[in-house]
């Protein structure tokens, strides 16, 4: 019997398929963690023909390659298949399966699952996917964001209704207000900022919804990168424990290998904090002498960084993720040490040093 058919009990429930920019609510906790993730992509929301497939996940492991995750729990472990070896494990192979192998091979190959990185590469890569309104946040994780989003509310809530005006929850307040504009001194703020971008009062909403997604991102990466920047000292100190061992002390590709990973998740977690200083940057300034150029400017410098921000955190978290799995209690010989350097961490940095190559230059990152 094939893998697919005797675990099929135990396979996730079927994620539904909606338009999750239209929702207020979590309908999907499995599907909100997947979509929340820089690591997990539900498969449900790709034009998969194979029915069987609608039901499992595509996830990067340890070593950062992509595999197909069939089913998964803390009972049955994680049944993880590459897109390739796919036919092996269906009853029946056929010209929508071959297809649809050839669409994950093409999904595999992107470096990070996040949904702001999905946006630009899934029209890249054109496998015909095209219900864009599923790749969004979950209610819960944009709550979880609203401490980063304040560089943005507060000074647009300043500059339409003055200093005085109270915090808002998230962007959709925003928005009710900018409809509903009912103080003088408010419409007349806001007939200033629509003469300031060369646009009609009516088309401000719109506009900075629009850039109010490009804040979310930054908001999303940034904390990401908080969770990563808590655990990695962590990590390199727990290395480091082995490094007067004769193990590593006797032997010089050991050093090398410690050496090399202390200074690349180093160098990573640098370079990610670098790169929202210059957001912060630009942020600070963003509201003193906007324009539709600035507009534009903004939103096109933190897109076009996207994939390689995603590909990069991603990446850390994987690693990190591994770690913790592996080793709960931050305990394990030598022994088992080296061989998870060797056999999880080492495997898939390359793809990490690719990304931070490519963000290189830009917005003075080194």
């Amino acid at each position: 019997m094939h893998l697919a058919e005797e675990r099929s009990e135990t396979l996730k429930p079927t994620f539904k398929r909606w338009n999750r920019s239209e929702v207020s609510i979590d309908l999907d906790p499995d599907m909100d963690a997947a979509m929340d993730a820089l690591h997990v992509l539900p498969l449900s929301i790709l034009p998969l023909k194979t029915v069987g497939l609608a039901k499992a996940t595509m996830i990067k492991n340890a070593r950062l390659e992509s595999v197909v995750e069939l089913f998964g729990g803390a009972e049955t472990g994680s049944g993880q298949v590459r897109p390739e070896d796919l036919p092996d494990y269906f009853a029946r192979a056929d010209v929508e399966l071959e297809r649809d192998v050839e669409m994950l091979l093409a999904v595999g190959s992107l470096r990070s699952f996040d949904v702001f990185s999905l946006r630009s590469e899934l029209r890249r890569i054109d496998i015909g996917f095209e219900d864009h309104g599923a790749l969004t946040l979950s209610v819960v994780k944009r709550g979880e964001l609203l401490e980063f989003m304040g560089k943005f509310t507060r000074p647009l809530l300043a500059r339409i209704y003055g200093d005085g005006e109270a915090e808002l929850g998230d962007l959709r307040d925003i928005m009710r207000l900018l409809a509903n504009p009912d103080q003088r001194a408010a419409m007349r703020r806001l007939k200033t900022l629509a003469r300031d971008l060369g646009i009609a009062v009516s088309e401000i909403p719109a506009l900075v919804k629009q850039y109010g997604d490009v804040f979310l991102s930054i908001s999303y990466y940034r904390k990401c990168l908080a969770e990563i920047s808590r655990e990695v000292p962590e990590f390199l100190g727990w290395m480091e424990e082995i490094r007067d061992t004769s193990l590593v002390r006797d032997s010089g590709s050991n050093i090398d290998m410690l050496n090399g990973i202390h200074h690349d998740f180093s160098r990573f977690s640098r370079a990610m904090k670098q790169r929202f200083q210059a957001f912060d940057a630009l942020a600070d300034t963003f509201w003193d002498e906007v324009g539709a150029d600035t507009f534009r400017m903004f939103g096109a410098t933190v897109t076009a960084q996207h994939v390689g921000m995603g590909a990069m955190l991603c990446g850390l978290t994987v690693k990190l993720i591994g770690w913790r799995n592996r080793f709960p209690r931050k305990n394990g010989t030598p022994t088992d040490r080296l061989e998870f350097f060797v056999s999880e961490i080492v495997p898939g940095l390359d793809d990490i040093r690719q990304a931070h190559k490519g963000l290189e230059g830009k917005a003075g990152l080194n």
